[in-house]
């Protein structure tokens, strides 16, 4: 992001907390093996790897365009979108 606005700052900041209360989760109970098998094989490849990415999805992330021809790139120029979504279904 540019230069964000103090909205979109605390914004980011509240995203920030959520992606490592996320990710501190997902370390206490795989540990404590109280996860599905999945998961817990995403756990061991991100320890392994030491990149967290592959058990939890990046909060931000580039756009990906397509040019004159119709090839995917990663468009850097954008700003990076947050991916949460922030509603329930009320159930």
């Amino acid at each position: 992001m540019g230069k964000p606005t103090n909205s979109e700052k605390i914004t980011q900041n509240l995203f920030d907390v959520m992606d490592t209360i996320t990710v501190s989760a997902l370390k206490k109970f795989s540990r404590a093996r109280k996860v599905p098998s999945p998961t817990y094989s995403s756990y061991l490849i991100a320890l392994e790897e030491k990149d967290w990415s592959y058990a939890v999805k990046p909060l931000y992330s580039y756009t990906i365009s397509t040019n004159k021809k119709g090839v995917p790139y990663i468009d850097y120029e954008k700003p990076q979108r947050a991916y949460k979504k922030l509603f329930s279904s009320g159930r």
